[in-house]
């Protein structure tokens, strides 16, 4: 089954999938409970079933994680079943990140003054703004060295001063 929404959008193909396999683990598991309430048994009389019926099906999985995967379907949807630990591309900040970068490579000014010109721009433009941490360690990580291959030795008349400030 697809559980696939446009909620799903920023994700990559192999987080939808994961999301939508675990959306179809949650689904048996609350079919199969509400299937065994109505036959009078209690929930320490279908667990066991529910389980085999859920490995027969492919998925080896934990009550632990049932819980936990049901839990986060009730709270978010199935964004909620997207493992995002891991994942430095941070999509809300993107259009944030871009001007960022835009402003650290062509203005040649430290990060700290590119966090804040960028800070107004998002402002105005209804952005997700990242703290300025976060922003110094994405040119750190994201910026500088592009700009060091780019303009070979150095970067460009920055003053070690300027280079400390990130």
């Amino acid at each position: 089954m697809n559980y696939d929404t446009d909620e799903l959008q920023g994700c990559t193909e192999a987080e939808r999938s994961k999301a939508n396999a675990r959306m179809a683990a949650v689904q048996i598991w609350n079919w199969s409970i509400a299937l065994g309430r109505e036959t009078g048994k209690n929930n320490e009389q279908i667990i066991p079933d529910v389980l085999r019926l859920l490995e027969a099906s492919g998925f080896k999985v934990s009550l632990a994680s049932l819980y936990i995967w049901r839990r986060a379907v009730r709270d978010k949807g199935i964004v909620g079943l997207v493992d995002l630990r891991g994942r430095d591309d941070r999509p809300r900040y993107r259009r944030f990140f871009l001007e960022l970068a835009r402003r650290y490579e062509a203005e040649l000014i430290t990060a700290a003054i590119a966090h804040e010109l960028t800070k107004e721009q998002a402002v105005n433009h209804g952005w997700a703004i990242p703290t300025i941490r976060e922003s110094e360690l994405y040119i750190k990580i994201h910026v500088r060295p592009g700009v060091t291959t780019e303009r070979g030795r150095g970067f460009a008349g920055r003053s070690d001063d300027a280079l400390n400030d990130i």
